[in-house]
């Protein structure tokens, strides 16, 4: 039997019989169900029953899910696991996709995120802050001058106001 497809438009509601619809009744109804092998049930009543609800486990491009299991903030998740949170942001917003060393990361991080803590813990000098390890990289270089173009220095090509007028 072939399944031809009309709007409500295609068909004539006067030409339906409803008294011959109308008496039909359950036992009917299943005994068509089991002559067509196509409206057969999948699952038995006992399979049913026996169904219990399965939930994966979060994606590991999830950011916000593995962040929301570990009862963090953004700032407190990109400053334990050394993201900038514009990055933990874009994640999670759709706007970029972890990918290679970051996505490496999320996964460990998803499976056991103390391990992460724990090996971040043994670099020297480094503790979970809410400044984060970007930040302070960025204070030594700019501190060191490292970096940081000369102060009289103008790129070739730029009007008088500049860049570099702007981090005065």
């Amino acid at each position: 039997m072939s399944i031809v497809r009309r709007t409500r438009s295609d068909v004539d509601l006067s030409k339906i019989e409803w008294a011959a619809l109308d008496s039909v009744d359950d036992a009917a109804i299943a005994a068509q169900a089991d002559a067509d092998a196509d409206t057969a049930p999948i699952f038995t009543t006992d399979e049913l029953a026996r169904a219990r609800r399965v939930t994966a486990a979060p994606d590991p491009e999830d950011v916000r899910a593995i962040r929301r299991r570990l009862a963090l903030s953004q700032e407190q998740f990109a400053a334990r696991f050394g993201f900038s949170v514009d990055t933990i942001r874009n994640y999670e917003q759709g706007h970029r996709r972890p990918a290679g060393p970051a996505r490496v990361l999320l996964r460990v991080i998803a499976s056991d995120p103390d391990a992460v803590t724990r090996a971040l813990a043994r670099r020297r000098g480094w503790r979970p802050s809410a400044a984060g390890p970007w930040k302070r990289r960025q204070a030594r270089r700019y501190a060191t001058g490292a970096g940081r173009p000369d102060v009289g220095a103008r790129p070739v090509g730029l009007a008088r106001k500049s860049w570099t007028d702007d981090r005065r």
